[in-house]
C-alpha cells in the first residue's frame, strides 16, 4: 500500500486529461476510484477524490450532475456554444 499522501494537483491534472481525451465520459466518485485503481495501479481514497473533484467543480472545469436517483456523476464542463 502506498503510504505517501496523494498529490491533488497531479490527480486533478490526470482527471482533466482523461475527460479531455474522452469528452463523453462521466462517472461517480466510486467509478473514478475504480478506474484510478485499474489504470494508475494505486488506490486513492474516495474522500480525497471528492475534494479534488469539488475543487475542479468550483473552478468550473468539471460539472457535478445529480441524476433523478440521487447519484452524482462528474464530467467535463460542457461550455455553452
Amino acid at each position: 500500500m502506498n503510504t505517501c499522501s496523494p498529490d491533488k494537483s497531479r490527480t486533478a491534472s490526470t482527471i482533466l486529461s482523461y475527460f479531455s481525451e474522452h469528452p463523453g465520459a462521466q462517472d461517480t466518485i466510486e467509478g473514478i476510484a475504480k478506474w484510478w485503481r485499474e489504470e494508475q495501479k494505486n488506490e486513492l481514497p474516495a474522500t480525497f477524490l471528492k475534494e479534488v473533484l469539488s475543487d475542479l467543480v468550483t473552478q468550473g472545469l468539471v460539472e457535478a450532475h445529480r441524476e433523478a436517483n440521487g447519484m452524482v456523476l462528474y464530467r467535463a464542463h460542457r461550455r455553452q456554444k
